[in-house]
């Protein structure tokens, strides 16, 4: 298994677990940008589950947390207080 945390506003947030692939562990075993990790996405089959779940729970932390971790979030935040 693998657990995926994200860093944000200096605290370490658990975001979720899946089992371990070969092609996913070499990609996360060093820590990386969210924007890197999420372009790396489009690489296929062996990432297929992780493709799924990492914007999803990016989004969810995002709103459990009150933090802005995705450029989207930020901007829409700047929209409404526009």
């Amino acid at each position: 298994m693998i657990d995926f945390y994200i860093e944000a506003e200096g605290k370490e947030i658990y975001m979720f677990t899946q089992h371990y692939t070969t092609t996913v562990y070499e990609r996360f075993r060093k820590k990386c940008r969210v924007e890197d990790a999420l372009k790396f996405m489009k690489v296929g089959r062996a990432m297929d589950n992780l493709n799924e779940k990492l914007p999803k729970y990016i989004r969810y932390i995002e709103k459990e947390e009150g933090i802005e971790v995705l450029n989207k979030t930020k901007a829409k935040k700047k929209r409404r207080a526009a």
